[in-house]
């Protein structure tokens, strides 16, 4: 289920799909949870301060497609309890300090 959210920019709304957005949540809030690992629990407590109705399902879909993109590494204890670490790079992309690849939308740094 794909849904939208509205931005205002410059006096135009525009329509843009919130997926991306989550991702970049993601990101910060692993981020911010450093050194320790970002739980599926926090981080979709998180995404649902912005999104209300996102799911755990959008949210670990999210986290596989970062992980595929070496951002972040996930983790499932021998409790099925998922948790997430960011990479070198997945910090430099939190941390603004390398440009990203199309795929993660983020806001400008401000």
């Amino acid at each position: 289920m794909l849904r939208f959210r509205f931005w205002l920019l410059l006096g135009f709304a525009l329509l843009t799909p919130t997926y991306g957005l989550h991702a970049q949540v993601l990101l910060l809030t692993a981020n911010i949870a450093r050194p320790a690992r970002a739980t599926l629990r926090m981080l979709l407590g998180v995404v649902k301060g912005e999104f209300a109705d996102a799911t755990e399902m959008e949210v670990r879909r999210e986290l596989d497609y970062l992980e595929s993109r070496e951002l972040l590494k996930v983790f499932t204890d021998e409790l099925g309890q998922v948790s997430a670490d960011l990479t070198r790079h997945g910090i430099d992309v939190a941390e603004y300090t390398v440009p990203v690849d199309p795929g993660i939308l983020r806001p400008p740094k401000g």
